[in-house]
């Protein structure tokens, strides 16, 4: 840095110093508030249970990370695109064609992600961990949920960034948080563990909830047509993971993911979740490797 400033000697432009703390100050606060659900449960819950339930608590706290792995990778991959067809005012088709896509295909991803951690997190914890964290298991199971939820605010908190709308998605975090504590403090003297876990997914709901009702006035989504994304994808996961407990059910762990997994996606072909578009989309990505702000334009 210093050798930079030397050999370059760059003229400094003390007036962005104010606005950079400020949208540093907005974006730093945010996460604070995005990630802080766990470790505020993992503090209350220690004033009223005892370590050993604190403990089962955060191993299955670990499990849930990869809630914030692929949504962090879309934000960092999407962001550009979304910035820039926001910021142009002859593309109000694009937006929402933009965020129609990137909500279906996380819908499409946060389905069985969430089933599979709900209905193989046993088995898998046991191979993995061993006995010693099977207590686990049930509190995993419920923060699938978490998961899914963190996947559906993904293209809801993109588009506000995106929008920079960065304050008002902060007071929706803000609120979210506060609501947290309080259901924290309502649900774990009667629950313990579970009513932290309650508490996680109550406020990752409201979270959503808030996003998609602020948002609407932008006229990028609307509810009726949210809700109509969730409908094949749902349907689908529920139908093969009927299957999959049916007549897969003393196959081996592995095999019952892999049929889910296909049988899944069978279902959403054959409920033509998957349009010509879609096949041009894949197309650009996988063949023609063309740059992402033209594949989605």
């Amino acid at each position: 840095l210093i050798n930079s400033v030397l050999l370059l000697r760059p003229k400094l432009k003390l007036s962005l110093i104010k606005e950079f703390f400020k949208d540093s100050l907005i974006f730093s606060f945010s996460d604070f508030f995005l990630s802080i659900y766990a470790k505020i449960s993992t503090v209350l819950l220690s004033f009223f249970a005892n370590l050993h339930v604190v403990g089962i608590f955060s191993a299955a706290i670990k499990f849930t990370r990869i809630a914030n792995i692929i949504p962090g990778q879309v934000k960092f991959a999407m962001l550009p695109t979304v910035y820039r067809i926001l910021d142009d005012k002859d593309s109000k088709g694009a937006r929402k064609r933009v965020f129609d896509i990137i909500l279906k295909y996380m819908i499409i991803i946060a389905t069985p992600s969430a089933i599979l951690i709900y209905f193989f997190s046993g088995q898998i914890i046991y191979l993995l961990f061993g006995k010693k964290y099977e207590l686990s298991v049930p509190l995993v199971q419920i923060f699938s949920l978490f998961i899914y939820f963190r996947f559906i605010a993904t293209p809801f908190s993109l588009f506000f960034i995106g929008l920079h709308k960065h304050k008002n998605m902060l007071y929706c975090q803000a609120s979210t948080t506060l609501f947290n504590i309080f259901l924290n403090i309502l649900l774990i003297p009667r629950f313990a563990s579970f009513g932290a876990c309650y508490a996680t997914i109550i406020s990752e709901a409201f979270f959503v909830i808030i996003l998609i009702s602020i948002g609407r006035k932008y006229l990028i989504w609307s509810i009726p047509n949210t809700v109509k994304a969730f409908l094949k994808p749902t349907f689908s996961g529920a139908l093969s993971l009927f299957l999959t407990a049916y007549f897969l059910d003393h196959i081996n762990i592995f095999i019952r993911m892999l049929f889910l997994i296909f049988a899944y996606f069978l279902c959403l072909v054959l409920l033509k979740t998957f349009d010509k578009s879609d096949k041009e989309l894949f197309k650009k990505i996988f063949i023609k490797n063309k740059d992402r702000n033209a594949i989605i334009t």
